[in-house]
């Protein structure tokens, strides 16, 4: 289940946080327990910062500005006014509007002082990447010459995506496929908009050794890469039973039964059984079953899910615990 993956996002995609679902901000924090795990390598240019910063406040500006119309009627027919409960109405509507405006202000506040919940994930986004200098001469230039020569990815004399595809093309290693997860059209085949352009497609193999896919949207990576992760929590779990199955010694073993210990509830059938086996199998774990935290940890386990642990792992662990 474990792998690793090398992946590039678009800007557009975390400016779309400020005007779309919550889903999406779900998923982009799936994203980032990735990163924190070492299961995704994401690979950041300066350059796709600056246009995030750039594109944040007009995206923001958009979508607070339909949530700040005011609901209701612009002409009210008279037979609708004499209704006896229109007065009611319009009080409704009054405290409605005072309660947006309300909301509005702590938004803009909250803006302003880059405090939303999307500015929190995408600072946290941005602080685990692997960033990428698009400022260097070299790289600069190069793209300059894409541009001249209106190669993609890119309008035709635009710089931005070209620094993005260069800076990749300098720092990415060799023999690393890479996953590009981007809505702009400007890095899709015209012909197969769900597939990359062909020309950048070639480049990758050609100077990387390696292959690059498109994804025009998280999830649709998410759910192919990681399927298995639903949210950012059962990355969490993944990554700690995957810490314990793996324990090198006995410091990490108590890091990681500290960090699963609270999570037993969570824990799916498959996870029970592997964290069940590294306490008989894994001499860094076994040896330490009576540690007061091991012990406590592995009880919890056998309390919370014993219907799905054999006998005989019950009966190896009862005796050591």
């Amino acid at each position: 289940m474990t792998q690793n993956v090398d992946a590039f996002i678009d800007s557009g995609v975390l400016v779309g946080l400020y005007e779309v679902s919550k889903e999406s901000l779900a998923e982009v924090e799936i994203l980032l327990s990735l990163v924190e795990s070492k299961q995704v390598t994401l690979w950041l240019p300066e350059q796709a910062k600056r246009e995030f910063w750039k594109n944040r406040e007009k995206n923001i500006r958009a979508a607070l500005g339909e949530f700040e119309k005011p609901p209701g009627p612009r002409a009210v027919p008279v037979l609708a006014r004499a209704h006896p409960e229109f007065a009611a109405l319009m009080q409704g509507m009054t405290e409605t509007d005072k309660l947006r405006r309300k909301i509005s202000d702590d938004v803009r506040g909250e803006i302003e002082r880059e405090e939303t919940k999307a500015d929190v994930v995408v600072r946290k986004v941005f602080e685990q990447a692997t960033i990428v200098d698009t400022d260097r001469d070299d790289i600069f230039q190069a793209a300059h010459r894409r541009a001249l020569a209106h190669l993609p990815p890119g309008k035709r004399a635009d710089l931005g995506d070209r620094l993005n595809w260069v800076g990749l093309l300098s720092d990415v290693p060799d023999g690393t496929d890479l996953d590009v997860i981007a809505i702009d059209g400007d890095w899709a085949d015209s012909a197969s908009p769900a597939m990359i352009r062909p020309y950048l497609a070639a480049e990758w193999t050609k100077k990387k050794a390696a292959t690059v896919t498109l994804w025009k949207r998280l999830s649709q990576f998410l759910a192919t890469k990681f399927p298995w992760a639903k949210s950012a929590q059962e990355v969490e779990r993944e990554m700690l039973t995957r810490d314990l199955e793996s324990s090198m010694n006995f410091a990490a073993t108590h890091v990681a039964v500290g960090g699963l210990t609270p999570l037993v509830p969570q824990l799916n059938s498959g996870q029970v059984h592997r964290v069940v086996a590294a306490g008989i199998t894994n001499r860094q774990v076994n040896w330490i079953l009576a540690d007061d935290d091991v012990s406590a940890f592995y009880r919890k386990v056998l309390e919370e899910h014993g219907a799905l642990v054999g006998d005989t792992e019950k009966t190896a662990l009862e005796g050591q615990v």
